[in-house]
């Protein structure tokens, strides 16, 4: 998947779904990729925009290897 160098590329939130319904991989693993996107999105909104709330090592290894599996 391709977009153009310019700004009018998806948001971050249309991404999970892009990947999901489109794509030459298997259907199962555009599925894991979907949750996983989906799950570091979560902890990075949390980490910069929730005060109080503490990403611990745990989900900070979590998300590399998320980030791992999705590149």
């Amino acid at each position: 998947m391709n977009f153009p160098a310019e700004w009018n590329n998806p948001s971050h939130d249309q991404l999970p779904d892009l990947i999901l319904n489109n794509g030459s991989i298997s259907k199962a693993d555009r599925r894991v990729l979907f949750k996983l996107l989906q799950d570091m999105r979560k902890y990075r909104q949390e980490a910069d925009y929730r005060a109080g709330i503490t990403i611990d090592r745990e989900n900070a290894y979590f998300c590399l290897r998320s980030a791992l599996t999705v590149l």
